[in-house]
């Protein structure tokens, strides 16, 4: 989990699934502040234009994974895992900016990656990342809520 495209990968557990067109009206909803701290809530990817979203999974007895967005432009990633002595968080930091309905983020020691906010609004951030995997465009989206 070294990258905001990674992480949000990684924790992906397939259950039910909610669909729904993407009709690329592109209204982006981008009227209220990214800083504060946002909840993973939902995970899923738009193929042939269809967007499936399915419930993220947080580890089980542990506290909510989540990224932080602070207003002096850096960022904490957290995340809670497992062990043989019970629940233990682990976090990367880096730094964030925003123009329009573009987040660049970039961890420390890695490179930018941007991200295309699809809403912003008081409780629910959306985002979309589009990437190249083995020659295939991939479209990824992630729904936050506002903790």
């Amino acid at each position: 989990m070294k990258k905001l495209s990674i992480m949000l990968v990684a924790f992906v557990t397939l259950g039910l699934s909610s669909c729904s067109s993407d009709d690329n009206s592109n209204d982006n909803n981008t009227t209220a502040s990214l800083v504060g701290k946002w909840e993973f809530s939902q995970k899923g990817y738009i193929v042939d234009n269809i967007e499936t979203l399915q419930p993220y999974s947080h580890t089980t007895g542990c506290g909510k994974d989540y990224i932080e967005f602070k207003s002096n432009n850096t960022f904490e990633d957290l995340w809670y895992e497992n062990s043989n002595t019970g629940c233990i968080s682990e976090s990367e930091n880096g730094t964030w900016s925003q123009s329009g309905t573009t987040i660049t983020t970039t961890y420390l020691g890695g490179s930018p990656e941007t991200i295309e906010v699809v809403t912003l609004d008081a409780t629910t951030l959306k985002v979309k990342d589009t990437y190249l995997e083995d020659g295939q465009t991939q479209i990824e989206i992630t729904v936050f809520k506002r903790m």
